[in-house]
């Protein structure tokens, strides 16, 4: 009831704003206080590093955590993004199915974190980055929640891959107009060359020395 209400509520506010961080951080904030976790946090796929980055935070204390970078393959979130399933420990540093690195343990303890949720964020047949509820105790995760989570991991995905189209459209618009400027200054080049030459012929046709010629080469640089 509340918890959907709040949901549409999102979905209407923010579709309205423009800049992608704020809405990404908007919906990170309201899940923040809509699951009631001491943390939630989202981390973004980067394409060109295979890597998870942290984005964006809410309740987050460790500044380092904020520039949290899991490997491929490493973890929870690589464990959700592989999976392209919500999963979730009671006890993170107890979780052994999943390959740890020390980087991103260090990071977890310095936050305090015990049980973690991470859902996946997926559009467009790719994923898009995990999104995370995350506590400083033991904690068992209800369908309920995985199923709160999930609904704002799929709204951000949206405003995501969105987010990357719009960006491909305007650089294919950009490269477009780009190529269209270069063709037109060579047309403008054949043209004028085209021109001069006509120019020179007449000054020669007509007797003009050499100073005739130069004045018509000066006059078309």
């Amino acid at each position: 009831g509340q918890e959907l209400s709040a949901l549409f509520s999102s979905a209407r506010e923010l579709a309205a704003l423009h800049d992608v961080d704020e809405l990404v951080s908007g919906l990170v904030r309201r899940a923040h206080d809509l699951a009631g976790t001491d943390v939630t946090y989202l981390s973004e796929f980067d394409e060109r590093t295979r890597e998870l980055r942290v984005r964006s935070t809410a309740g987050v204390i460790a500044p380092a955590f904020r520039r949290l970078r899991v490997p491929p393959h490493t973890g929870l979130a690589g464990k959700v993004a592989e999976t392209r399933a919500p999963q979730w420990t009671s006890h993170y540093a107890q979780l052994r199915d999943v390959p740890h690195a020390e980087s991103i343990d260090s990071a977890v303890q310095a936050e305090g974190l015990v049980s973690i949720l991470g859902v996946p964020m997926v559009a467009g047949g790719h994923v898009l980055g995990v999104l995370f509820a995350a506590n400083r105790s033991e904690h068992a995760f209800s369908p309920e929640e995985v199923a709160l989570l999930s609904a704002f991991a799929d709204i951000v995905a949206v405003v995501l891959q969105t987010a990357r189209l719009l960006s491909q459209a305007r650089d294919a618009a950009d490269e477009t107009q780009h190529a269209y400027a270069e063709l037109a200054q060579h047309v403008a080049a054949m043209e004028r060359a085209g021109q001069v030459h006509e120019e020179l012929t007449a000054a020669v046709l007509r007797g003009g020395g050499a100073t005739d010629v130069a004045r018509t080469l000066g006059d078309a640089l």
